[in-house]
Order: structure tokens, then sequence, then C-alpha cells
């Protein structure tokens, strides 16, 4: 049989031949990677990798420290009883910043790379934190998506995320929320009608169970902190230990 440096060598190979034909697209800046390493993720270029790197490596106005190490967290959501808020970096809509890229391609397509990378850096970002953890029973959830906007675009992308971060934990991973029909879009709402909104947006699955259990919950974005602090406070009222909130970017004013 053949080797395994052989091995990996010819399929080294052969993913640089199948870029060089079909070069990978990046999701930031929507150009074809010419220049292929088996070191970068395919969803990005070597330029753009650098712009993610720096856009993490920015500190938190609050504390000082790098967005992956910050703590800060909303004060709605600490109230929910969610006591950590694990994200990558900042986010800012109005500015052309990879992390808006990667968010906006995550919502409009059902791209499993985009996913599976967002998925490798949160679950890198979430270490520190799942290693004081390994004595708890720990599931994977995250905030359903809109009923109207899972129709119109065909995903869920925070469900998606979080079943591969489950997958690379080799955690369980459970649709434990729920959207209600005919909710309002949270980005057309201010702070307060944002929290009246996501109070009312989402309920329990009916045959959830989360008793006991301390709950990892994904989201894309922390703009107030008004959904994950809603499915909070129903996650821990239906009997979880504890809630770790983890999204791609928070807000500068998500404090």
């Amino acid at each position: 049989g053949i080797s395994l440096g052989r091995y990996v060598m010819k399929h080294t190979f052969l993913r640089r031949l199948t870029a060089f034909i079909f070069p990978p697209l990046c999701r930031v800046c929507n150009e074809r990677q010419r220049v292929y390493s088996p070191r970068l993720p395919r969803v990005l270029c070597p330029d753009c990798m650098d712009r993610w790197q720096e856009e993490k490596a920015q500190s938190c106005s609050l504390c000082g420290k790098v967005h992956t190490d910050c703590r800060c967290i909303p004060q709605n959501l600490k109230e929910s009883g969610c006591d950590t808020l694990v994200h990558l970096t900042y986010y800012l809509s109005h500015h052309k910043t990879a992390a808006a890229a990667l968010v906006l391609r995550c919502k409009d397509y059902n791209d499993r790379e985009a996913f599976g990378f967002l998925a490798q850096e949160l679950y890198d970002a979430l270490q520190p934190t799942l290693q004081t953890m390994s004595d708890e029973d720990l599931c994977v959830t995250f905030v359903p998506r809109r009923r109207a906007a899972v129709q119109a675009k065909g995903h869920d992308h925070a469900k998606q995320i979080a079943a591969m971060l489950a997958r690379e934990g080799q955690l369980p991973c459970a649709v434990l929320l729920r959207r209600k029909r005919n909710t309002q879009q949270q980005k057309e709402l201010g702070a307060a009608e944002r929290e009246r909104n996501a109070a009312k947006s989402f309920e329990m699955e009916p045959d959830a169970q989360v008793a006991g259990k301390t709950v990892i919950l994904i989201d894309d974005i922390c703009t107030t902190g008004s959904s994950l602090s809603s499915c909070a406070s129903l996650l821990l009222a239906a009997g979880a230990r504890r809630v770790v909130c983890a999204v791609i970017a928070k807000t500068e004013r998500a404090q």
C-alpha cells in the first residue's frame, strides 16, 4: 500500500492542482485566490486573512483586551443569567470589514466552507472557557433565525455553525429554541424596541431537555444582546445549569 508520506504529498498536490484549475473564491473581497496555500482556509485569500487577523487583534474599548480575550457582557445579557460572552471581533456594518463581509456571506448563502471556518474560529476562542467546564454536561444550541428569512435564504446560518462547532468539539448539538411566527426583524428596531420584540420572539422547543446542562448558545452578532438574553433566560428557566454565549462579532455599543 501507499505510505502515509506519499499519500499526504499526493493529497496536497491534488488540492493545489484543483485550486489552480478552480481557484477558490475569497468570501471577503470576492476575488479568486490565485495563490493557494494549504495553511490558509479556502474562504479567505492571504490579504483578507491578514485583515481578519488584524480585526481580531483589535482591543475592546472597555477592557483593553483583544476581542477573543474580552469577556465584557451587555447588562441585559448579564441580567438574564448568562455570565460569559465569547466573540471573535467587533462588528461595524457600515464599514467594509472582513467580519461584516463574512457575516453577510453566511446570512445570504448556504456556504458550508464559510460556516466551517467560523465554527473552527469560535471553537478555538471558546477553548479557555471549555477547559473550565470539563466536568459539566455540555450541549451546543443556537439562536434560531426568523422563519421568513429561513424560507427566503434556504438555511439558518447559526444552526449550521453550531452543528459544525459541536462536531469539532465532539459535543452534542440540539435544537432547543424556536421562533414564534410573524416576529419583526431586530435590525429595524431601536434598543428598547429590540428588547421588547426579542422577549416575545422565542420559545422553548416542546421536547427540549436542558435540565442540569451547560448550554453553549451560538449566534452571528451581538448588537444589543436582546436576542441572546431572551434565549438565555428561557434556557435557564427550563433548568439549564449555565449558559455561555458565543458570537462571531459584537458591536461596540453592545456593552
